[in-house]
């Protein structure tokens, strides 16, 4: 899960940080070892010879990382059909790794039991006064059909590792690029509702700008219309007539005033910026 995810990540910092300091505080060494307890009881598979493998840690953590990603966008219904079979695929391998790791831990018990069975009859031996003793290996080796416990172990190891390395970084590149390219779609989703949203703003502010300039439109052509008209009955010598025309010439630059003011406030909103009123 996430959180597993998160807490192992956050074991891994103190781990690099630590075993690479060449003198520890005591609580220094109690922080180490207490981040390595809790790996090696996570990553079991990745310790070799007694030491974690901490490069292959990371790979699986992030391989995990990934897959829950993915997982999360299936779950939201973000992936196509190509990216989802993708994602079973790799799911589907990263199980295999899984099938491994209970296969050598499978393996690890039964050694322990022979292990513990063969101490049991030499004690036994022992307390009896016998000389004789069991040989470990070799009761391992005739409980084995093909080859000896530790020869198996190794083996599985080894599969192991083998097979580890070339899943993860199956799916650090191909659910890495669907993680990718689900993030890009999200991103133009919300570019694109951005650039509606700013649209419809746009549409609103500009539909209020051309309602409040046709209104004062309408009214100065209306007086323009109404002075025309009282123009027919006037005699053009009078002093009337001459001030109907001064009136008239009046209203035409209100309206071009009117008309260049309504392309500056339309312009701005179509630049960002505000009108004035």
């Amino acid at each position: 899960t996430e959180k597993h995810i998160s807490e192992s990540k956050d074991l891994v910092s103190v781990y690099k940080a630590l075993s690479n300091t060449s003198e520890l505080t005591a609580d220094q060494q109690k922080a180490l070892g207490e981040a390595t307890t809790k790996l090696t009881a996570i990553y079991p598979h990745l310790v070799r010879n007694k030491k974690l493998n901490i490069e292959a840690v990371e790979s699986e953590i992030k391989a995990n990382e990934l897959l829950e990603e993915a997982h999360k966008a299936l779950a939201d219904g973000k992936l196509t059909q190509e990216e989802e079979m993708t994602l079973y695929a790799q799911a589907g391998a990263k199980s295999r790794i899984e099938i491994l790791q209970q296969e050598l831990e499978a393996l690890v018990v039964f050694q322990n039991e022979q292990v513990k069975i063969a101490r049991e009859i030499n004690q036994s031996i022992a307390n009896i006064g016998g000389t004789g003793k069991v040989d470990v290996s070799k009761a391992q080796q005739s409980s084995s059909f093909v080859l000896p416990v530790e020869a198996q172990i190794k083996f599985k190891e080894d599969q192991i590792d083998r097979e580890a390395i070339k899943i993860n970084s199956n799916i650090t590149s191909s659910i890495g690029n669907i993680v990718k390219n689900v993030k890009a779609r999200d991103e133009a989703e919300k570019s694109s509702a951005k650039s509606s949203k700013e649209s419809a703003k746009e549409t609103s502010e500009l539909t209020k700008i051309t309602d409040k300039y046709t209104l004062a439109q309408e009214r100065l052509n209306t007086a323009l219309a109404k002075v025309r008209e009282e123009q027919k009955n006037l005699s053009e010598y009078s002093k009337e007539y001459r001030n109907s025309i001064s009136a008239e010439n009046e209203l035409i630059e209100q309206q071009i005033a009117l008309n260049n003011k309504k392309i500056a406030d339309l312009s701005k909103v179509k630049k960002g910026g505000s009108t004035t009123t």
